[in-house]
């Protein structure tokens, strides 16, 4: 099992929110906020939630 945990920014909106892309075997299974985020410190919208559904 390969699981790692990806730091990037959320696409869907000029605020760019910084997320936490959970990678299991090659598959995003899961987000979750960058606490260390100036932009949205540690906190997401609807559509940072469920960016995994969408890629």
């Amino acid at each position: 099992m390969d699981y790692r945990s990806i730091v990037t920014t959320c696409p869907y909106c000029a605020c760019g929110c910084g997320l936490v892309l959970e990678v299991l075997d090659g598959r995003i299974v899961c987000t979750l906020p960058s606490k260390t985020s100036p932009t949205n410190q540690g906190k997401l919208c609807i559509k940072g939630w469920n960016v995994h559904e969408f890629v």
